[in-house]
């Protein structure tokens, strides 16, 4: 009788033990592992909303480039001397460019001047002939027409937003000389793309060799 009641009053204190629960330690090296766990999954969860917003910010800074492209390029592909023989740019360098184009050909082609502001706009001028002025010989003294063609152009002087080429595909040294802007047919237009926002997003390079059709010829139209 007196084993038995040793070995209930064992069991009893055994099952006492098994329900005191956790203790402080016990309870602090789980919060300390439920921390480490929350704070990676916050980490990683940073991470995948960051790359999210920067894959958002390079596609709007090359949506951003396209624009820009598509109206240089139509611009720079017009490009015409005033008669043959002559150049179709008047002033080229990496960072400008002003040349005859053949975009209203029953009026005389405009003159055309793009280059990029202080605010990092791309800025396309546009001159009209003047009114009586007879083909070949054009003049331009008019005030000229100012527009976008687009923004968040952040082109580094390592990174010169045109280059021109002769008709053998060499590279001509800019600012080109008087003799150089007549051998130009063909044109680079580089243009890194950067928006100015609070995350370090790369910025987005689009290049385009634009060639000139009507490089050999002179302008056609009159008033």
């Amino acid at each position: 009788m007196g084993v038995r009641v040793r070995r209930l009053r064992t069991r009893l204190i055994g099952v006492a033990a098994d329900e005191r629960g956790l203790t402080v330690v016990e309870m602090m090296i789980v919060m300390v592992v439920l921390v480490i766990v929350l704070g990676f999954t916050l980490m990683g969860f940073a991470s995948l909303m960051r790359s999210a917003t920067g894959a958002n910010e390079r596609l709007q800074n090359l949506d951003q480039a396209r624009v820009i492209m598509a109206n240089v390029a139509r611009d720079i592909r017009t490009a015409t001397p005033l008669e043959p023989g002559k150049a179709a740019f008047t002033n080229a360098t990496s960072t400008t460019a002003t040349f005859y184009a053949n975009l209203r050909p029953t009026t005389g082609p405009l003159k055309i001047r793009l280059y990029v502001n202080a605010s990092g706009q791309l800025i396309e001028e546009r001159t009209a002939p003047d009114a009586g002025s007879i083909a070949p010989q054009y003049t331009y003294t008019g005030s000229p027409t100012t527009r976008i063609d687009g923004n968040y152009v952040a082109n580094t002087g390592s990174q010169p937003i045109f280059a021109y080429y002769d008709s053998a595909g060499a590279l001509l040294a800019a600012p080109l000389s008087a003799s150089d802007l007549i051998k130009v047919r063909a044109v680079d237009v580089t243009l890194f793309i950067k928006r100015p926002t609070g995350i370090n997003a790369a910025g987005t390079t689009l290049v385009n060799r634009v060639r000139i059709p009507n490089a050999y010829f002179g302008a056609t139209g009159g008033t």
